[in-house]
């Protein structure tokens, strides 16, 4: 049996080997802090628009989200408004661009004086213009209500007398001469695209017949033919004039003598001929602002003041 003081020795032999040789222990991490390996996460997304958009503003229109664009404000000789002492006509200095089936909004303030302020009469609203920059005037767009769009059923050639239709219902027969107008169809702009039928056309002849003219599809015309010559099947309209441009903002009336501001929406296009002061004239690619000062003719001593005409679009950039 071996003696303690050779046991002692034997353990401190047997540690100084274990220390030589790297077998020390490792240490253990404490229990209440484990080590876990992380799963992988991708980077979060830039979150989107609709994300961003406080809850309160969620679900309310595009329109109460972002204001209209103010696309244009008018100068009328440079200036952006005008003092006016009788009769007088006023464009514009620019063109506008617009888009036919989208929504504009019109602006103007304008206040009258004078002695015959009550009497006088003024018209505000836009003029409209082709692609090419041609006026589009009512004949050229506008047909007599309750007419049918119809076609040639017979060659209209120079000298002939009566111009013969495939169907003359609700044509005019009544007289007013201006109504008494034939338009045709195939004009195109100047780059050669043609304008859709029964549209827009500025191949027209006014005062052709007088009333009681048209008996069944024949209409016997006042004079001679001296137009183009037509073929059979060719697209017509019984044609007729009415207001020279569109008085959405004001149309013939008086002007108060306080600070007047005066507001109107136009929103597309003009429906089967039918002439409306808030739709645009069809083939309308862009418009101008127009005023008709004091236009009754008589009454020059009216001064009418006209001032921030604006135009601004519904639609965003």
């Amino acid at each position: 049996m071996q003696s303690p003081s050779h046991l002692i020795r034997l353990v401190l032999i047997v540690g100084s080997l274990m220390m030589a040789t790297g077998c020390e222990k490792k240490p253990v991490a404490p229990k209440s802090q484990p080590i876990v390996d992380k799963p992988f996460e991708p980077p979060r997304p830039e979150p989107t628009r609709a994300e961003m958009i406080p809850p309160a503003d969620k679900g309310l229109p595009p329109a109460a989200q972002a204001p209209a664009r103010k696309i244009h404000v008018a100068t009328f000789d440079g200036e952006t408004g005008f003092i006016q002492t009788g009769m007088k006509q006023y464009f514009g200095d620019k063109m506008v661009s617009v888009n036919a089936n989208e929504s504009y909004t019109l602006s103007v303030d304008a206040v009258a004086s004078g002695p015959s302020a009550e009497q006088a009469r003024h018209y505000l609203g836009i003029a409209c213009f082709d692609v090419d920059g041609n006026g589009i005037s009512t004949y050229h767009v506008a047909k007599y209500p309750g007419s049918t769009d119809t076609t040639l059923a017979a060659n209209l050639k120079t000298g002939d007398t009566k111009i013969v239709l495939t169907d003359a219902t609700g044509w005019n027969n009544l007289g007013t001469m201006h109504r008494c107008s034939l338009a045709w169809y195939g004009y195109a702009t100047a780059a050669g695209v043609p304008y859709p039928d029964y549209s827009y056309t500025r191949f027209f002849v006014a005062d052709l017949w007088v009333a009681g003219a048209i008996t069944n599809n024949f209409i016997t015309l006042s004079k001679p033919w001296s137009g183009a010559e037509l073929p059979a099947g060719k697209p017509v309209r019984n044609a007729e004039s009415g207001g020279t441009y569109n008085y959405a903002l004001l149309g013939g009336r008086s002007v108060p003598s306080t600070l007047t501001n005066y507001t109107a929406t136009v929103a597309g296009e003009w429906t089967n001929g039918i002439y409306s002061d808030i739709r645009f004239r069809p083939g309308t690619a862009f418009i101008k602002p127009l005023i008709l000062a004091n236009w009754t003719g008589t009454l020059t001593n009216t001064t009418l003041s006209v001032s921030n005409f604006t135009i601004t679009s519904a639609k965003q950039p």
